[in-house]
């Protein structure tokens, strides 16, 4: 049976380019196909490992989690590290921050550099007020007032909107309209039972997690008794 070596080289990337280590094996040969085969799946491997290490981690598509267990968890790091971040912004850079987050339950988390999140807010409102003051007292008196009736006239719109949905004036409406305000409540009311359903689902979902916390705490209190009881 014949026989080819094959010379490897083994480069260390702490010696210099010109030292390395190399070594001679021998690699059976039956016939003169399998070499380049044998090669090929070689070659094909290293790629392979090759692009793995340059692509690295993928990016994280932007979109809402369906998963409710993985949309909680993942809302704990990334708020745990969004206030890690804030704190560390008011120490590095001596800057006054103040975070104000919102959970979808409606819990909220909060972080403030200085001593007190309302002072911190006032300022806020002072500078976006100042800001607010300066755009409108650049403004021309008659742009203010054509403004003024455009807004006067959609809060009629959505005053004589609101009578209707309470069931006000309808006789001055048509056929067709009251169809479409039929179906606007219909679908209002629609919207209405899925969100207290969601909500009395969520709810059911606390307490089945407190009950079994509570049964938790229950069995291990059980099992410390009866070790006492044990060794006493």
């Amino acid at each position: 049976m014949e026989c080819t070596y094959r010379k490897i080289l083994f480069f260390s990337p702490l010696t210099s380019s010109k030292k390395h280590n190399s070594c001679m094996r021998p690699i059976p040969e039956k016939s003169n196909s399998s070499c380049p085969k044998r090669e090929k799946e070689t070659t094909d491997t290293l790629h392979k490992l090759t692009q793995n290490r340059i692509m690295g981690r993928g990016k994280v598509e932007l979109k809402r989690i369906e998963n409710k267990i993985n949309r909680q968890v993942t809302f704990a790091k990334r708020r745990n590290g969004l206030l890690k971040k804030a704190y560390e912004l008011s120490i590095l850079c001596d800057a006054e921050v103040a975070l104000i987050v919102f959970s979808n339950r409606g819990k909220l988390y909060e972080f403030c550099s200085s001593s007190s999140m309302s002072k911190t807010l006032e300022r806020y409102h002072r500078c976006s007020y100042a800001d607010a003051g300066m755009n409108q007292s650049s403004k021309d008196p008659q742009s203010d007032y054509q403004e003024y009736l455009k807004l006067k006239a959609r809060v009629e719109v959505l005053q004589q909107s609101q009578r209707h949905l309470l069931g006000e004036d309808l006789a001055q409406l048509g056929a067709k309209q009251l169809d479409q305000l039929e179906r606007q409540l219909d679908a209002s009311l629609r919207q209405i039972r899925s969100t207290k359903t969601q909500h009395m689902l969520d709810q059911l979902s606390d307490l089945q997690q407190k009950e079994r916390s509570l049964m938790e705490v229950n069995k291990a209190l059980r099992n410390k008794n009866v070790h006492e009881n044990h060794r006493s």
